[in-house]
């Protein structure tokens, strides 16, 4: 406040040279309204501090306390709920894991109760099978299986992990060549039970799926 009424004093000091040149006629009209409009703006410049200065004195208003709190309520409240927003649609795994499959494209709406993503979260081994069109129906992701490897005499129990809802040809090396031609889906297995670390992978194995 203090610059900005020094300022005003000196362009009201030159405003009143300026009107002593003019009466003289050592200066123009327009000089004498150009000095004046620059008089004017340090007018005003004073007048808006003083304003800002006296508000700083006082303080707030009770009003615009009151403006303040209510302003600041709204904001924390949007805030909560958008982090309750964010939090229902945040999916995290149940445990540390890495992604196997995702059986569902871009877009596409999984029914009720679909698995939406495979996840390995362990050293568990699978076997991966390919399940006749016939047998399809009946199989889900849980569904009960034992798993028979060569060499072993008892069986490993077992689950479906995943399988695929897209027929394709069954691979040469999985049947007979009688059998290549029919259709069949793609299935993981995983395999459980005691002595599941000790299984080498690639060894071929036998699943019977649970009826």
């Amino acid at each position: 406040a203090t610059g900005a009424q020094d300022s005003y004093d000196a362009a009201q000091r030159e405003y009143a040279r300026k009107q002593t040149l003019l009466k003289r006629k050592l200066i123009s009209a327009q000089d004498l309204d150009q000095t004046r409009a620059q008089r004017d703006a340090a007018q005003a410049a004073r007048d808006s501090a003083r304003a800002d200065l006296d508000e700083a004195v006082k303080g707030a208003t009770t009003e615009e306390l009151e403006q303040a709190r209510q302003a600041l309520q709204a904001t924390e409240a949007q805030l909560r709920a958008r982090q309750i927003t964010l939090e229902r649609l945040t999916v995290r795994a149940p445990q540390a894991a890495r992604v196997d499959a995702l059986p569902f494209d871009l877009g596409e709406r999984p029914k009720q109760g679909a698995v939406i993503a495979v996840l390995l979260g362990g050293a568990a081994p699978y076997a991966h099978v390919y399940v006749p069109e016939q047998e399809r129906a009946r199989l889900a992701h849980g569904h009960a299986a034992k798993v028979y490897v060569d060499g072993i005499a008892a069986a490993f129990d077992a689950k479906v992990r995943s399988i695929s809802s897209d027929p394709a040809f069954t691979p040469y090396f999985a049947l007979t060549e009688r059998d290549r031609s029919r259709l069949s889906y793609s299935a993981k297995v995983e395999i459980s039970g005691k002595g599941i670390e000790q299984l080498p992978a690639g060894v071929p194995v036998r699943v019977e799926f649970s009826m």
